[in-house]
């Protein structure tokens, strides 16, 4: 801590009952809406921005906040959403003197929409310009500067940068946000809000609407705690939320559509009447939400946790099993994720980091099994044409529907797909994009995604400088025999957990605890007479597999030789181990 900065003495008032915490207690809503802090778009301009600031619930608990913060290693600040904590409180500590030293103020949101537009608040509020003294990073993304000394950020960055600073010696104070988390002829303004749409898009929802409009945002529980939207006075709440969800049995993830907390709808109905009375309508009876869990299961306890052990392993944590989490995860999660990784090659029998191998999937902001394909790429002769396909594959629909020309659409469609699958398919989409110069109109017309276009290949260039860095060569297979199977063979590398076989029932089953899955319906593979016999996927939404390709099974073998057993039952069962035949792979060791 810099000599220059200001120690704060205890306030006058009591309180003596906050020890190691800070606990605030929201009155009535002001009736000039001062309340909504952190939208970009400021309805109260005809109030200074001090008087805003001032107006704020959080307001009154300064004095004890920098008091708490200067005695105390770790405070816990409680208070209803909007009373200002997220905006506030790292402003408190800047002018108070905690940047004076060269070091920063750091907040991770666990969403990066609610780091854009706090960032883009705070820096109205300290009246620079966002990137300036008041900045943000998310992945693939960012905008920061040499002056910057309140960097709002994504849980997932901070911990990249614990790889380089396990200490963390840059900041001076990390705050980790929304820790819990773990009349008929009314003109209508359908807003979207979620996590897909680009930042611009992502700030229509805070935009005041036009005389005579009302205002509806349709959002994902993005909304639900992150941002808070000024004007809301009603909310319907579904009683349901996707969330992606690992399976225990075979380590993957599915986004599923699940019933929400109590905590939760107790968060939806928080975010009508802030400014004024509000109403929750839920689309559920009191004895369905009584039946409801009291809390939300913590994410660590429900997904894949291989990208969790690969940065505990970077941060120099040898015994993850016995590392102290807050809420411990399953014991077949762990082992899943383990296995997964020992699998990878990004950890050896005693489960020690290897060299180069897993060091490198480490520094790629991919994970685990993506990374894995990337390190491969250079080997297999793709790594351009890899680059892409990781690319394309962070967006979440590349066509664009449309009802009123729906057979156009689905003809387009059907012109870009292949048969190997959606991964070239992907591929070819891309590199049309770019042969037509990145055109909107070209896009608009073939129904794609321009949007998501545009941001595939921001992605593909920061991929490509993460590879220059690691020193992996970029290299295209373009117009070499055998192309697209060396691209599939790659990308196997990486998913080679991921391998399902066609039934008789019409539906593909996993090699590993066979579980039984449907095509995704958007899938390039809906366009084959007949479906494939062997598929590897990347992405799978309840109860359909998605991004799908298809594969030779004597692939399997040559990529992951120690992950599965190859040959027929009975040449398992009597130990012998033989060529896999096209018909019989059984399952994991």
């Amino acid at each position: 801590m810099g000599d220059s900065r200001i120690i704060f003495k205890k306030p006058s008032e009591d309180i003596e009952t906050i020890s190691s915490s800070v606990l605030e207690e929201r009155e009535a809503p002001v009736d000039d809406g001062a309340t909504s802090t952190i939208a970009v778009h400021n309805p109260y301009l005809t109030m200074s921005i001090q008087r805003q600031r001032n107006m704020l619930p959080i307001a009154k608990h300064k004095n004890q906040v920098l008091y708490a913060v200067e005695r105390y290693r770790a405070v816990i600040i409680v208070g209803e959403t909007g009373c200002g904590k997220s905006t506030q409180v790292p402003q408190f500590l800047m002018e108070a003197g905690w940047c004076d030293d060269k070091r920063i103020i750091g907040i991770t949101q666990p969403r990066r929409v609610a780091a854009v537009t706090l960032a883009q608040r705070v820096a109205d509020e300290q009246l620079c310009r966002l990137g300036s003294k008041v900045g943000f990073v998310v992945r693939f993304g960012g905008v920061v500067s040499e002056d910057t000394v309140i960097q709002y950020m994504t849980d997932g960055i901070l911990l990249r940068e614990m790889s380089a600073d396990p200490l963390l010696l840059k900041y001076s104070v990390i705050i980790i946000d929304e820790a819990h988390e773990r009349s008929n002829c009314d003109k209508m303004w359908v807003v979207p809000m979620y996590g897909g749409l680009n930042q611009k898009e992502q700030m229509k929802a805070f935009d005041s609407t036009p005389f005579g409009t009302r205002k509806i945002v349709v959002a994902t529980n993005i909304a639900e705690t992150s941002v808070t939207i000024p004007g809301i006075s009603f909310v319907v709440d579904s009683g349901f939320v996707k969330m992606k969800i690992m399976d225990p049995r075979n380590g993957i993830e599915s986004l599923m559509v699940v019933p929400i907390s109590q905590a939760a709808a107790d968060q939806r109905a928080g975010r009508a009447g802030r400014i004024k009375s509000g109403k929750c309508l839920r689309l559920y009876t009191e004895s369905e939400f009584k039946k409801l869990f009291t809390s939300t299961v913590p994410e660590i306890q429900k997904t894949n946790l291989a990208p969790v052990i690969l940065q505990l392993k970077s941060l120099g944590i040898q015994n993850v099993v016995k590392f102290n989490f807050l809420s411990r995860p399953k014991v077949e999660s762990m082992k899943n994720g383990l296995e997964l990784l020992h699998a990878l090659g990004a950890i050896d029998d005693e489960g020690n980091l290897t060299n180069p191998i897993g060091t490198q999937m480490c520094f790629f902001p991919l994970p685990p099994m993506h990374s894995k394909v990337l390190i491969s790429s250079e080997k297999f002769g793709c790594s351009e044409e890899i680059s892409t396909i990781l690319s394309m594959m962070q967006i979440q629909e590349v066509f664009e529907s449309s009802k009123n020309l729906k057979s156009e659409a689905e003809f387009k469609k059907r012109e870009f797909s292949v048969t190997e699958g959606d991964h070239i398919t992907m591929l070819n989409i891309f590199n049309s994009f770019l042969e037509n110069r990145k055109s909107q109109k070209w896009c608009n017309q073939n129904f794609l995604n321009y949007k998501g276009l545009q941001r595939a290949e921001n992605i593909k260039n920061q991929i490509t400088s993460y590879m220059k860095k690691s020193k992996i060569k970029i290299i295209s297979c373009k117009g070499l025999i055998g192309e697209t199977e060396k691209i599939r063979r790659c990308l196997l590398s990486g998913f080679f957990t991921n391998v399902a076989k066609y039934g008789h029932d019409g539906n593909f089953h996993t090699i590993f605890e066979s579980t039984s899955f449907k095509i995704y319906r958007g899938s390039s593979m809906m366009y084959r007479k007949e479906m494939p016999k062997w598929v590897f996927f990347t992405d799978v939404l309840q109860n359909s597999i998605r991004d799908v390709s298809e594969i030779d099974p004597e692939w399997i073998k040559e990529v992951a030789p120690n992950f599965y057993d190859y040959g027929t039952q009975n040449e398992i069962s009597s130990g012998i181990r033989m060529e896999i035949d096209h018909d019989n792979i059984a399952d994991l060791n």
